[in-house]
């Protein structure tokens, strides 16, 4: 990770040892001395290590203490549910049957046997990487809390009981863009689960721990792998804030208000791309192209107002009303990012041209894209009620 330096501190290789434990890549490793599935000398795949298969979540409070205690999921710890240290002497070979028996254990999960090499300064100078335990990635929903979890058929299948999989994220979409998995409604047959963490911030407040206009953050971390886990392609992460009560199970109406602004901002946005891809193609150009860009422009400008959104809304307050007022902010939004792709169309686009889609002769231009786009809009974004007849 660090280029260029012969050595490192002690305190800095024991946080990349860290690291490498929750994080590291899988692929051969170099063969552990008496690990009995070496084979010529190479430990072969076990898989990334724990954390790289999860969508991290972590509350985060105003200071260290208090994050500790929002992480901090109460009766989620056995008696046997024990650190590395506090068990018997690790070997180079794998311990047989191990199996994660709560947080702790997975927080100190052994998957990899990693001796540190130090020089004559006492600096670490160089590392060895060996496969150390192996994990039962399917089985893991109890023990872990810092995840969502989304319900896996062919692993449910191939166990012939309900499987639920750490739910990874998207790193090209926004974390809003998920809050259906993020705060699911939960139902027999849910397809996603929440955090455990997002439950026990609930719990929290409900027995009056927490207040009720308590505003829940959330950090988010990722890690997508490249071919067969070998490497590694991209970290990201995000951020996101909302009233406590949200995480609520029984907050079933304010999600789908929540849920719903969601799709009425994905589908505006969509709409949006639409009108520069027609735009583009009456001008002679490419549309997948400038639709693409005008959706990636859309998702940009839309951020910050959700975000703001969410931090404000109140699950027990006025949730129509609270939806209709993201509706109208997000129409004026997206309505001035059309009128500048309207402006920049030229002239060629408002001659058009004549395309076939769907076995039919149309010709598009810069009127037909934009009664196109507009429709669309007036169905994403309604107007409230009292003003249906006003023209979008």
């Amino acid at each position: 990770m660090r280029r260029g330096y012969s050595s490192i501190s002690p305190a800095e290789a024991a946080r990349w040892l860290i690291h490498c434990q929750a994080y590291d890549i899988s692929g051969i490793k170099s063969g552990a001395v008496g690990d009995d599935r070496v084979k010529g000398g190479k430990g072969y795949p076990i898989g990334n290590g724990w954390a790289g298969w999860l969508g991290g979540i972590t509350v985060t409070g105003s200071s260290l203490r208090e994050t500790l205690l929002l992480n901090f999921v109460a009766n989620s710890y056995q008696d046997d549910d024990l650190p590395v240290w506090e068990l018997p002497q690790l070997t180079s070979s794998a311990r047989r049957g191990a199996q994660g028996t709560g947080p702790v254990s997975l927080f100190s999960w052994p998957q990899r046997r990693i001796r540190l090499f130090t020089n004559d300064q006492g600096n670490v100078s160089s590392v060895l990487v060996c496969n150390g335990d192996p994990i039962d990635y399917q089985f893991q929903r109890w023990n872990e809390v810092m995840t969502g979890w989304r319900h896996s058929v062919p692993q449910s299948k191939k166990f012939n009981t309900q499987v639920y999989m750490p739910r990874q994220f998207i790193p090209t979409e926004k974390l809003w863009r998920g809050l259906d998995a993020l705060l699911p409604v939960l139902q027999s047959d849910a397809q996603y689960l929440p955090a455990r963490v997002l439950d026990w911030s609930a719990k929290l407040a409900g027995d009056g721990i927490l207040p009720d206009d308590h505003l829940t953050e959330i950090e988010t971390v990722g890690v997508t792998y490249g071919a067969q886990s070998a490497s590694w392609d991209e970290i990201f992460s995000d951020k996101l804030a909302f009233n406590v009560r949200l995480a609520a199970s029984h907050s079933f109406p304010a999600k789908e208000i929540v849920f719903s602004a969601v799709a009425r901002a994905v589908e505006a946005i969509n709409a949006l791309g639409s009108l520069a891809g027609n735009l583009q193609v009456a001008a002679g150009g490419d549309y997948d192209s400038a639709a693409a860009a005008a959706r990636a422009s859309g998702f940009a400008e839309t951020d910050s107002d959700f975000r703001a959104w969410l931090a404000t809304f109140d699950p027990e307050g006025d949730l129509e009303g609270q939806l209709q007022q993201f509706t109208d902010a997000a129409r004026d939004r997206i309505l001035r990012l059309a009128e500048g792709y309207l402006r920049e169309a030229g002239p060629t686009a408002w001659v058009g041209r004549k395309v076939t889609r769907n076995r039919q002769e149309h010709v598009i231009n810069t009127g037909q894209a934009d009664s196109w786009f507009r429709r669309s809009l007036a169905r994403a974004l309604p107007y409230a009620a009292s003003e249906e007849g006003v023209s979008a």
